[in-house]
């Protein structure tokens, strides 16, 4: 099964969730990636809504799911220099993307934004430009991960 058809699996079961079973999810969140969470969490406390903030943590639960059915070391907590390296990382894309008027560069943020950050009107948010690097940023760290040759050896078999 492709990363792709995992995580709209994981998505599925993710939103699926009762209010209770997502509370617990958070707290499970909270244990296996806790730097990442209360960054999300964070923007909760800056203003963006509540449904803004469901929709990162749900994200970020989706991103966790698939990590941890691929193997252990692709789970393991995010460590907070390898975030600030995949902020430092997004930050570089989208300047990049805003400033070459290469259609190439168009076409990959018209994409990404198209199919993640305007969803639950989080392009609308005054906290936009933060929470679209930092949604960037944990997926350019778990894409690492999934990626790399080490995290290959899977956890629990694919279906």
């Amino acid at each position: 099964m492709s990363i792709g058809s995992k995580f709209a699996r994981e998505l599925a079961r993710q939103q699926a969730l009762t209010d209770s079973e997502w509370l617990r999810r958070a707290d499970e969140l909270a244990e296996q990636q806790h730097i990442l969470l209360m960054e999300l969490l964070s923007f909760g406390r800056d203003g963006a809504s509540d449904a803004q903030t469901r929709a990162l943590v749900d994200y970020l639960s989706v991103l966790q799911f698939v990590a941890a059915a691929t193997s252990e070391l692709a789970s393991a907590p995010v460590d907070l220099q390898e975030l600030r390296d995949g902020v430092e990382r997004a930050s570089r894309f989208f300047h990049a993307a805003t400033t070459d008027n290469s259609a190439h560069f168009g076409r990959m943020m018209r994409a990404w934004h198209e199919a993640v950050a305007q969803h639950h009107g989080i392009m609308a948010s005054p906290l936009a430009e933060g929470m679209v690097v930092t949604l960037y940023a944990i997926a350019d760290v778990f894409s690492r991960r999934l990626g790399d040759d080490r995290a290959t050896s899977p956890v629990v078999a694919d279906q």
